[in-house]
């Protein structure tokens, strides 16, 4: 009776051993062992489909987050190729602004410095007659109602040019 227990814990051991924990003992027909390799069988199958499932489930996932990804990268880059479009033709509206104010101010400065330069005597080189020449300039701009932006421009080409 004792080899009998030992034979059958030897059997038990081997069935239920780590390696052979969840796969039968036989594979063929011996008392409805049959049945149990089958419902093993069928399983195995399940949990073969389940993970084959979930990696594509978790492929799909990363294929999803990369479009998301791309479509989010080319938003950003849209939105700063449009910003510096609009900063491009912002900076050149300025400059046309700036350029015709410069034009307006050089045919101001042209039209009065023409007209004051037949008007005006030339600067002289004593030191003590500047302060006379420049109250008579500016009579002069009084006199002919020149604009401050133009005074200042034309006082300095008038000390500049003599």
């Amino acid at each position: 009776m004792f080899g009998l227990h030992i034979v059958m814990a030897v059997r038990m051991q081997e069935r239920f051993s780590k390696s052979n924990f969840y796969r039968p003992r036989t594979q063929v027909n011996h008392g409805g062992r049959y049945h149990e390799y089958v419902s093993w069988q069928r399983r195995q199958e399940r949990r073969r489909n389940y993970w084959e499932e979930q990696r594509r489930f978790e492929t799909e996932r990363q294929e999803m987050e990369a479009e998301r990804e791309a479509r989010t990268r080319e938003a950003e880059m849209e939105a700063k190729r449009i910003e510096a479009d609009e900063e491009a033709e912002r900076l050149e509206e300025e400059e046309k602004q700036v350029q015709a104010v410069i034009e307006a101010r050089r045919i101001d400065v042209e039209a009065f410095s023409d007209l004051l330069r037949y008007i005006l005597r030339r600067m002289p080189h004593e030191n003590a007659e500047l302060p006379q020449f420049f109250d008579s300039v500016e009579q002069v701009f009084v006199t002919y109602k020149v604009p401050t932006r133009v005074r200042r421009i034309a006082g300095t080409v008038t000390v500049v040019a003599n």
